[in-house]
């Protein structure tokens, strides 16, 4: 996985984009601040699903709030985005509050409450 590095993660996210991508230099720059925050965070997970423990990219990664407050917190930083949750995880330590999921489970889980391997189908 070369997205587990701050550099990497800038490499992968510029492949998928391409090349128009990449010459501009914001870009490049925004992506990196982004990936020094969300690589720490997902490092410390080794980029598995909380929830299938399937492998995670950086296209289908999310940040779970594990006690459905995700609302609470949204109304409360309306502005907050997903690299500054990330920020405030990793400068604070509070992981037990928070998982990585796909995109896949985070869907199930907002729709059913739970996850998938939870639900006792």
């Amino acid at each position: 996985m070369q997205y587990t590095t701050v550099e990497g993660y800038v490499e992968w996210y510029a492949a998928r984009k391409g090349p128009a991508w990449a010459s501009t230099g914001n870009n490049v720059v925004s992506c990196r601040r982004r990936a020094k925050w969300y690589v720490p965070y997902y490092n410390r997970y080794h980029w598995v699903c909380a929830g299938c423990a399937c492998t995670l990219n950086p296209a289908i990664a999310q940040i779970d709030h594990v006690h459905n407050n995700g609302n609470e917190e949204r109304a409360a930083n309306p502005t907050m985005k997903s690299e500054q949750l990330a920020q405030r995880i990793v400068e604070t330590g509070d992981y037990d509050n928070y998982q990585p999921l796909c995109a896949s489970c985070n869907s199930y889980k907002r729709a059913f409450g739970v996850l998938p391997n939870e639900h006792g189908d």
